[in-house]
């Protein structure tokens, strides 16, 4: 199966519970009214993140959403990562990692290299 954090913002959002909050701290009277702020539970594993700095709804819920990804991308491994994925090798240069943090595919990849460090240490051991 694949890792978590390289599904699609779409289907990882169907894998979550999804709390809307108001946000704390300044902002006056728009913040103690609306419930803006997102909090995302990834349901299989338990994993959330959340976001409130945007007064827009939708911002915060894409904001959680990338830093659930990354979250997850950090916190679990898969036992058995296979071979390089499609995006890992269009993204290799020689024997160089062509990625930005920036970039939405950054979890993926990110993914993607601590499972193989992670079985190549183990193999080790």
């Amino acid at each position: 199966p694949p890792h978590p954090a390289s599904l699609s913002l779409e289907l990882l959002l169907t894998n979550c519970q999804v709390t809307h909050t108001r946000g704390s701290g300044p902002g006056g009277q728009h913040r103690n009214k609306v419930s803006t702020a997102v909090v995302l539970k990834h349901t299989p594993t338990g994993v959330s993140a959340s976001a409130s700095e945007s007064r827009s709804q939708q911002q915060n819920q894409k904001a959680a959403l990338q830093r659930l990804r990354l979250r997850l991308a950090l916190q679990l491994r898969c036992e058995h990562p296979g071979d390089p994925s499609a995006l890992w090798r269009s993204r290799c240069a020689g024997d160089r990692l062509s990625i930005n943090e920036a970039h939405t595919d950054f979890p993926s990849l990110l993914a993607e290299a601590l499972d193989h460090f992670w079985v190549s240490q183990d193999m080790r051991a």
